[in-house]
């Protein structure tokens, strides 16, 4: 039994977005090599049961964000499982071999990575013959590897000095410092001086 998903949310059109805030907006960006890959079933964003492709991939290079492991598993929607086929317009293959850069969301809790954007997540890096390594994929101007981590990295750097405490963030009134309690004499003292006035009266009378 076969389906086709083709609704027009799934469509393989995009609204037109600079690479540089398609990129940036992604948690998470890593370069891998592709392993292998197989379809199975999994639950969506919305706990419904379907069926997704899940590629394993070698982190070779964390571009943005945190990947705790060199081995991680991604995932696309759609594929072949137990006789059922879901074809989705606009996600992306990746063949065993592959050298790509990859958009990701943070891990589901069966630890895969779903792809952001699907085919605006997958970036194929390819060498040059001058030995340059560019990017292929859905892209309005040419982009490079070099251009690509320059760019994240700046962004990473502002993001830093934008969480960094600056002098205007500091109190401007410091409050002032709890007043000292004044210690009592003790009271024998007070029968002493009532003691020595009586004295001196006396002395003068004298």
């Amino acid at each position: 039994m076969s389906f086709f998903w083709l609704p027009l949310l799934w469509a393989s059109t995009f609204d037109p977005q600079p690479f540089s805030e398609t990129v940036q907006s992604a948690p998470i960006v890593v370069r891998a090599e592709v392993q292998d890959g197989y379809s199975d079933w999994g639950i969506n964003d919305s706990g419904v049961k379907q069926i997704f492709t899940y590629y394993k991939l070698h982190v070779t290079e964390v571009l943005r964000g945190t990947v705790n492991t060199k081995k991680i598993t991604i995932r696309e929607m759609g594929g072949e499982k137990d006789g059922v086929t879901v074809t989705i317009p606009g996600t992306s293959v990746y063949s065993p071999g592959e050298d790509v850069v990859v958009l990701l969301n943070e891990p589901t809790k069966e630890e895969a990575y779903p792809v952001r954007g699907m085919s605006t997540g997958k970036y194929i890096v390819v060498t040059q013959p001058d030995g340059t390594l560019s990017l292929q994929g859905e892209l309005s101007e040419p982009w490079t590897l070099h251009d690509l981590r320059k760019l994240l990295k700046k962004n990473t750097l502002a993001d830093k000095i934008a969480s960094t405490p600056t002098p205007w963030n500091i109190p401007l009134e410091i409050p002032p410092p709890p007043p000292e309690e004044i210690a009592m004499p003790p009271a024998w003292t007070y029968f002493l001086a009532l003691l020595g006035l009586i004295l001196i009266l006396v002395l003068v009378k004298r």
